[in-house]
């Protein structure tokens, strides 16, 4: 077995590539609740953790973008569609807020409820 230094080391490498700490545990046959304590236990760890999660997440991040704007450049229209609506502001489609009920927040009055369904042609 591999000394707990090295573990840790090789976990942290292992996140920065693959933001999930399930799949690194599995790959290193660690169990979760071992690195989890460590967490606790050492507080450099756990920075180091939480720093190798968001290395990890940008560089997944910047594979999708790259494999979104890919797909753009091949045409694919549901890729464009989706590039569209979450960055021009002329094809964003306006979006009502609810509660965990599916109702309408109170603090929305009438004329802003009117509004907002007369801009998705409901109103």
């Amino acid at each position: 077995m591999m000394k707990k230094s090295k573990l840790t080391k090789k976990f942290i490498e292992g996140l920065s590539k693959v933001p999930n700490i399930s799949l690194v545990c599995e790959s290193l046959t660690v169990s979760r609740q071992s690195v989890y304590r460590w967490m606790e236990e050492d507080i450099e760890f756990k920075e180091a953790v939480e720093s190798a999660l968001n290395i990890g997440f940008e560089s997944i991040n910047d594979l999708a973008e790259s494999k979104l704007v890919s797909n753009i450049r091949n045409g694919n229209q549901r890729s464009i569609e989706f590039w569209l609506i979450n960055n021009k502001r002329n094809y964003t489609k306006p979006r009502i807020l609810s509660d965990k009920n599916g109702t309408e927040p109170e603090t929305m009055t009438n004329k802003q409820k009117k509004e907002l369904l007369a801009l998705i042609g409901k109103g």
